[in-house]
């Protein structure tokens, strides 16, 4: 660790750190685990332990528990501890290990409950506590869900506790650069065996994957048998030939376009195929968002309509990134929200900033404005880079394949394929039924 701005007398360490290597002076917390120092520690390395769990570890942690399942919990209502012990009891059975409910509890929250993680919290009602709305709103920052989780633990009478600490941060090369906005809460049971544990239900919008010895078990697949393609085996191959008259008769071998012909029919050309298609097939969502950019860019013929083009095209990449402003906000507190967000700092924000003022200026001022073309595109370029990089792998890879200008064109494309021909016949039946009826109407006359 280089550059460590956390205030004295607090050191940030991994979970599970064991020694702290530092020509200044620290100590150690038993209790919690904490590592403390009088002075700022500019520069230490740590030592933690990062626990695996094995298949046998993990059968032991799940043995059930017998006890006490319904622990009184301080400073919580009956009513909502009636409504957190509901959920618990649809997720594990109640002899279920302090283990399993932790896990149970932690992909709830994460994923299976369908909960989002916001900074915004949405009002509560006047007959209801925090957590009852948390628990029906589904919306909370890490907070709400570490409370939640910590509350539903000790309704079973697990020993639960909050810790706050850093998320991992920006990796920046071999570094990672961890800010004050990366400040995050999170539960910790006691397993035994284990001893204290973290868990992570915050979304992994936030926060990425979960500790790896909290993730549920997988069922491992079983070894598909070989499938016989008809080519003779080694033995075979080497299997000497009957002993005979000579043969007189030379053989070139096949011709290149045999060769080839047999390569296209055989499995690996199939597979080729099928691969060349599949990658074609990926790039037509991000190529049809690319053209319908640069088509609307070549319509835009004022200086407003340019800033517009860019501000939408912000808006639209920003939201396939997952980060989206509230929807009546107002264009500074959607710079605000943009800013927080993304974790937008130094060129990125100033580009944003940019942007914005040019939204303001063609919108709001009598004179207008003449920034926009590439130098907008440029800042939009940067702003969307720099969230791209606080964004999960597999979130920068949806949103650069189904971008959602893209996706909405196909859309459309598929409504009108499919209903055209239900016009047409329509159209048809209905020639035909006047057809019919004008004939009948002449056969009485």
């Amino acid at each position: 660790m280089v550059g460590n701005d956390v205030p004295v007398p607090y050191v940030a360490v991994p979970v599970g750190t064991r020694s702290v290597a530092s020509d200044e002076n620290w100590r150690w917390r038993p209790g919690t685990g904490e590592i403390r120092s009088d002075e700022s520690l500019r520069a230490y390395s740590a030592t933690y332990d990062d626990i695996t769990l094995s298949e046998a570890d993990r059968a032991v942690l799940s043995a059930p528990e017998r006890g006490e399942n319904q622990a009184p919990v301080d400073g919580v209502d009956a009513a909502t501890l009636a409504d957190l012990r509901s959920i618990l009891a649809r997720l594990v059975p109640e002899d279920a290990s302090a283990y399993d409910v932790g896990v149970a509890v932690q992909n709830y929250l994460r994923s299976a409950g369908g909960f989002t993680y916001s900074l915004s919290l949405d009002a509560g009602r006047p007959d209801e506590s925090p957590e009852q709305t948390f628990l029906r709103t589904k919306r909370g920052y890490c907070v709400q869900f570490a409370t939640t989780m910590l509350l539903m633990a000790r309704s079973r009478g697990i020993p639960a506790r909050m810790a706050i600490g850093f998320l991992p941060g920006q990796r920046s090369g071999e570094e990672f650069v961890i800010r004050s906005s990366d400040a995050h809460a999170w539960p910790e049971l006691y397993i035994g065996g284990l001893g204290w544990t973290r868990f992570e239900p915050t979304p992994a919008t936030r926060t990425g994957a979960p500790p790896a010895l909290t993730l549920p078990r997988t069922t491992p697949t079983s070894t598909s048998t070989a499938v016989s393609t008809g080519r003779p085996s080694l033995t075979e191959r080497e299997r000497p030939t009957p002993t005979g008259p000579a043969d007189t008769t030379t053989s070139s071998g096949p011709t290149l376009t045999q060769r080839v012909v047999s390569f296209v029919r055989g499995p690996a050309g199939v597979g080729l195929g099928i691969t060349g298609l599949l990658a074609l097939l990926s790039l037509a969502v991000p190529l049809t968002a690319a053209f319908l950019l640069r088509r609307r860019r070549r319509a835009a013929r004022t200086a407003a309509e340019r800033v517009e083009v860019e501000w939408q095209q912000l808006v639209t990449r920003l939201a396939d990134l997952g980060v989206a402003p509230e929807p009546a906000a107002t264009l500074r507190e959607a710079r605000a929200q943009y800013r927080r967000r993304a974790r937008l700092e130094g060129p990125a924000d100033e580009a944003l900033g940019r942007v914005v003022e040019a939204v303001e200026t063609v919108r709001y001022s009598p004179v207008g404005s003449s920034r926009g073309g590439v130098a907008l595109a440029e800042d939009v370029h940067t702003v969307v880079a720099s969230t791209a990089r606080t964004r999960r792998r597999r979130d920068r890879l949806k949103a650069w394949l189904l971008p959602a200008q893209g996706t909405s064109w196909w859309r459309q494309l598929a409504v009108a394929v499919t209903r055209t021909p239900a016009e047409v016949i329509s159209r048809a039946g209905s020639a035909v039924r006047r057809r019919v009826s004008r004939r009948s109407s002449e056969e009485r006359s």
